[in-house]
């Protein structure tokens, strides 16, 4: 491992910049994104873009709250660690997806 120190990389660091790269690349080239992106970049539809991701707002309950938009190639996996987590304290993905 590198020491940061000095403004070197870790190895963590690096691959979190790989899979933060392969997010977005999966993000722009998602087809059921596409309209939500044209929306983005027209500032209308409450879509917006920050450093190459796109968001979505949202007002919850009288808050307006930024969404990081998820492609659908990895929607299955963030359903299944927000519904199997110990920390999720929810029911488990069965009952989450009936």
């Amino acid at each position: 491992m590198v020491d940061t120190m000095g403004g070197e990389e870790t190895a963590e660091t690096s691959r979190g910049s790989m899979l933060a790269d392969n997010f977005r690349f999966e993000q722009e080239q998602c087809t059921e994104l596409a309209m939500a992106w044209k929306h983005a970049k027209k500032g209308k539809g409450n879509y917006y873009e920050v450093d190459g991701y796109l968001f979505h707002r949202e007002k919850i309950l009288g808050d307006s709250i930024g969404q990081l938009v998820i492609p659908k190639c990895r929607r299955n996996e963030v359903l299944k660690l927000a519904h199997t987590s110990v920390f999720s304290s929810h029911m488990g993905p069965k009952r989450a997806l009936e």
